[in-house]
């Protein structure tokens, strides 16, 4: 009787001739779409993170901007000073550019103006004239203008008030003088206004020989100085200031302003002057 052993090949491998099935077509397309889905998402999600980004770097340059410019108009107003001089203007403000009027999205609407403001500074025995303006790079002036331009700074010092105010008004061009200093693009809204030492404004009613107040302005005149000032600044995006400028027609200038309130960026403080006198 002969004994009978099975394969080595057999023992070890029992399943060596088995087949096993791959992955169909299927479940191939199952799996790209899938992915393709999952990274679709990833993809979004970095484009919305970017873009989030990029805003609030550009709304970060905007308040850096718009503090620091308010900042150097506070600076100068807390030491307005009064010239004791008979007809002399110690603080002048008056609204020469058109604004313009943008609507909200409550229905309401902000309306913004451009004014000039001109005071005076003593430090020991020299004077200087101080002067901010709104300059527009772009055509269209007064009641044609479209509601957006440049700051600009004029200062002008002597020993003596002299004619600061009169060469204020007529040197109120980067053009015609060297007097005058950049500051700041894309201002929609300057306005400074005035109030007693009890924190009222000064209305036309309140005009004296050393007040004139006016609907859009008021000069002060002699020894007298309001005892606050509020001083409101608007300035929009940088971007939204590129594409204003690039646009050829002034009326689509201004249109295309009209309807960007949400890229406007508001600054307001209440300034007490320091020197201040009521007679």
């Amino acid at each position: 009787m002969k004994l009978r052993f099975p394969k080595p090949e057999a023992a070890l491998c029992p399943l060596a001739f088995t087949t096993r099935a791959g992955l169909t077509l299927i479940e191939i397309m199952v799996a790209v779409t899938l992915l393709a889905v999952i990274m679709t998402g990833l993809f979004a999600a970095f484009i919305t993170a970017q873009r989030a980004l990029h805003s609030a770097s550009s709304q970060t340059d905007v308040l850096e901007g718009g503090r620091s410019t308010a900042s150097l108009i506070i600076r100068e107003l807390q030491e307005l000073a009064a010239s004791q001089q008979e007809g002399t203007v110690n603080a002048w403000s008056d609204t020469p550019q058109g604004g313009i009027t943008m609507p909200r999205a409550d229905g309401t609407w902000q309306t913004n103006v451009l004014q000039d403001l001109y005071f005076l500074t003593r430090k020991n025995d020299l004077w200087t004239g101080v002067g901010y303006f709104i300059h527009f790079r772009t055509a269209g002036v007064g009641s044609q203008s479209e509601g957006m331009g440049s700051l600009y700074r004029y200062t002008s010092k002597n020993l003596s008030v002299g004619n600061f105010y009169t060469n204020f008004l007529a040197d109120a061009d980067p053009a015609n003088t060297t007097n005058c200093g950049h500051v700041a693009d894309g201002i929609v809204h300057l306005a400074v206004r005035a109030y007693n030492q009890r924190g009222e404004p000064f209305l036309p009613g309140d005009s004296t020989n050393n007040l004139t107040i006016w609907p859009g302005g008021y000069a002060f005149t002699n020894q007298m100085l309001p005892a606050y000032v509020d001083l409101e600044l608007g300035m929009v995006d940088p971007k939204i200031y590129r594409q204003f400028v690039s646009m050829a027609a002034p009326t689509a200038r201004r249109d295309f302003l009209a309807n960007q309130v949400g890229k406007v960026y508001l600054f307001r403080q209440r300034v007490p002057i320091l020197n201040h006198h009521e007679p």
